[in-house]
């Protein structure tokens, strides 16, 4: 059996295979949503997933000795193999179990019996309004839509270390009935000639990169890409500012230097090893070490096949 053979048959239960924040689930569908409505077919939305793991992470890159940053040589392709068999495998148990259950019997019709015409009732007394309690910043930080930002009377927004996201629910079904104005320091929506914002952004954005969508019915989606660095008080000059010492300012992996960002791949990596019971970077470079010895002039064992079971060595004691 091949290590890609034993890769795919340990991972078949899916048990070890890391999981997506659920809490974000949201968050993210409205940005995979936003381009899929850019791009309109399947490829190209599959295209600009693999250009940002090719530009933004060391996800196709070989880990090697010299470079500590990447994956070992068939690794990525596995773990994408894999991901796409546990969600293919959930869609097929969905349809077996549909298949299964037994067809849902016609309901008699049943005629009701005439009753008398019931007495008007007396209209209850209209219902006081309530004002709009104001959110904490910790209600908002639970929020997809208003983490590490806030919710407004018409729309929420959110940040993340380059990106502005803006969020405002909306029942209109076509964008006809949508106008957007994205400036450099300035954003204008007008929904069914209602104006929702406009006003003066607290810092710049990269016009270029500005996009937004409609997810009919629900919500229009504005995402926004940060000209410098900075994490935002409040999104129009206009608004409260945001309590900045309850917000949570994490940087993505993308955002790191390329020594942290090869830290964290290695741990993810490790820990990924050991969930599959297979060896970490370490125990890799302890069996590359021992095989260049086993086959050496001298070797006891020189021309037997490779047999770990041999060696008991601590990866510990070797030297990254």
């Amino acid at each position: 059996m091949s290590a890609d053979d034993d890769y795919t048959k340990k991972k078949a239960s899916m048990e070890g295979l890391p999981k997506f924040k659920k809490s974000m689930q949201e968050r993210y569908d409205q940005a995979f949503l936003g381009i899929l409505q850019n791009e309109e077919r399947i490829e190209p939305f599959l295209d600009s997933v693999m250009s940002f793991l090719f530009r933004k992470t060391d996800f196709f890159r070989t880990l090697t000795d010299e470079s500590q940053v990447g994956f070992p040589p068939g690794v990525a392709e596995n773990m994408m193999r894999c991901y796409y068999i546990k969600y293919n495998m959930q869609v097929k148990e969905a349809e077996k179990k549909m298949a299964d259950e037994p067809p849902i019997p016609k309901a008699k019709e049943v005629t009701a019996p005439k009753e008398d015409k019931p007495k008007p009732k007396a209209k209850p007394a209209p219902l006081e309004k309530k004002s709009v309690e104001k959110l904490t910043q910790e209600q908002w930080q639970l929020e997809p839509e208003s983490h590490n930002g806030a919710k407004r009377e018409n729309y929420s927004w959110n940040q993340s270390y380059d990106d502005v996201d803006v969020t405002v629910p909306t029942s209109v079904a076509n964008t006809r009935f949508i106008k957007v104005d994205i400036k450099r320091k300035y954003l204008k929506v007008i929904i069914e000639n209602k104006t929702i914002i406009d006003g003066e952004l607290e810092h710049e954005i990269k016009t270029d990169e500005a996009t937004w969508s409609l997810e009919k019915g629900k919500s229009l989606c504005i995402s926004l890409t940060k000209a410098t660095e900075h994490w935002w008080k409040k999104l129009t000059e206009d608004e409260e500012e945001i309590d900045m010492q309850k917000i949570q300012p994490v940087r993505s992996m993308g955002d790191m230097e390329e020594g942290e960002a090869a830290v964290i791949n290695q741990l993810q990596f490790d820990e990924m090893q050991k969930r599959m019971g297979k060896p970490t970077s370490k125990e890799m470079k302890v069996h590359e070490m021992l095989k260049q010895g086993w086959d050496a002039e001298g070797s006891p064992f020189k021309g037997q096949p490779f047999d770990m079971s041999q060696f008991k060595i601590d990866p510990d004691a070797v030297q990254m």
